[in-house]
């Protein structure tokens, strides 16, 4: 028994650095974001170009959610081969046309979506996951829809990256609107972080002329990542303790019938 919780702890060791180490399937560094208000997405455009003039930012993108908070989803979804008697949960995000360059997603095929909204507000993008259940109509160029809802067809298919779980295995399926409209937050990647204070004092000078009613509340990517791993760290750390406690227990239990 004492080998057996040995062998666990060790696995439980090893699987913090494997999730630690791992590769993501996106580029969570030198991502910050803020919070969007009425005023940010109706000027956005000009806040976009400004943002990027400041020679710190190299990307910026509009969306409801990070690789981390990809919380929406939905079912009810059907396309031409599907079994009508299963019943999909797909993790559904809005976004804009720079996400995936944002967050340096790869496309497996198709395009990305286009900068005018209205051009492709009948498309979607889906990842591989979603295409791998889809099967024959899991591709650029297939179509698939929720409910009564119109045909959607699928420009694009992202290679899959890990998003919210960041021990999972596999990702569950999802997939990209285009609509920045319905954006909650800026995301935007800058060129270094080596000087922190001069690239937050540019970015606060360009949001600050675009909607001085709120103060300029930052985010960066890496420390929402750090508060995913620190509650794998210590659920595994927990883990770890019962572990050791079962030894102890067993332990006590061939102590005490080796001296009876």
């Amino acid at each position: 028994t004492g080998a057996s919780g040995s062998e666990i702890m060790t696995l439980i060791y090893q699987q913090i650095q494997f999730t630690k180490k791992r590769e993501m399937g996106f580029s969570k560094d030198n991502i910050l974001y803020v919070i969007t208000t009425p005023k940010l997405l109706n000027g956005f455009s000009s806040l976009k170009q400004n943002l990027l003039n400041t020679g710190v930012v190299s990307q910026v993108s509009l969306s409801n959610a990070s690789p981390m908070s990809m919380y929406s989803n939905g079912g009810g979804f059907t396309w031409k081969g599907k079994n009508s008697n299963e019943d999909v949960l797909v993790t559904i995000v809005a976004t804009d046309n720079n996400f995936n360059k944002t967050f340096g997603i790869p496309l497996k095929e198709g395009r990305e979506f286009s900068e005018t909204e209205k051009m492709d507000s009948a498309n979607v993008i889906i990842n591989e996951s979603l295409a791998k259940l889809m099967g024959k109509e899991g591709h650029a160029g297939g179509q698939i829809s929720q409910g009564d809802g119109p045909r959607l067809t699928i420009i694009g298919v992202t290679k899959d990256f890990l998003y919210n779980d960041v021990s999972s295995i596999n990702p569950a399926p999802l997939l990209f609107y285009h609509a920045p409209s319905y954006a909650s937050a800026i995301y935007m990647r800058v060129k270094s972080t080596n000087d922190v204070q001069n690239v937050v004092s540019k970015l606060q000078s360009v949001f600050k002329n675009a909607d001085a009613t709120v103060p300029f509340d930052y985010h960066f990517l890496d420390d929402d990542f750090d508060k995913k791993f620190r509650q794998v760290s210590f659920i595994s750390s927990l883990a770890t303790i019962f572990g050791g406690l079962a030894i102890f227990i067993s332990c006590l239990g061939l102590f005490g019938l080796s001296a009876f």
